[in-house]
């Protein structure tokens, strides 16, 4: 065996490459790893790096100039905004024909009255219900379990995207 740039006796082994030189020809790397050609990469490397660089750029620019509409955001039809189809949905059941009149109660079928609204302790009645103020140090779940609901059911009623809660708001409490 000899060494990969000369006649002489090998006296290592490059780490990198395994090529066997002496020590005319590298130290703990062959010559030609210690070469500073060697640490650029291939053409094909260097344009497929900067290709991926640039249709990321693409992609970024994009979404920063048209972010796409997500759940909740209004979107515009022929210019007039409406309110995305899940906000929608959320308004409860639509009737099937709108500009058909209301049905009118007649005599003969009595229109039954709701019994009188007691709210708990801690709330005041108010027209959508019983409503309570958040005071500091309330949270969720902690409401929720007070008054025995749901800590969804008390997002979902009062049409809160998440648990965040400011002293002094106000809160209907769903009927249990």
């Amino acid at each position: 065996m000899q060494c990969y740039a000369c006649e002489k006796e090998p006296e290592q082994q490059c780490r990198r490459c395994g090529r066997s030189y002496c020590e005319d020809h590298g130290d703990n790397l062959c010559g030609e790893c210690l070469n500073p050609a060697s640490a650029v990469p291939s053409p094909t490397i260097y344009r497929g790096s900067l290709l991926a660089l640039v249709v990321g750029t693409a992609i970024v620019i994009w979404l920063l100039v048209a972010p796409p509409a997500l759940p909740g955001d209004s979107v515009a039809v022929d210019g007039a905004p409406r309110v995305a189809e899940a906000d929608a949905a959320a308004d409860g059941p639509q009737p099937a024909n709108p500009s058909a009149p209301a049905p009118t109660p007649t005599a003969a079928t009595p229109t039954p009255t709701a019994p009188p609204l007691e709210c708990p302790e801690g709330t005041t009645q108010q027209a959508p219900g019983c409503v309570y103020v958040v005071a500091a140090g309330d949270t969720i779940s902690t409401i929720a379990e007070r008054f025995g609901i749901g800590a969804q059911a008390l997002l979902d009623a009062n049409g809160l995207p998440d648990e965040s809660l400011q002293v002094g708001q106000q809160l209907v409490l769903p009927p249990t």
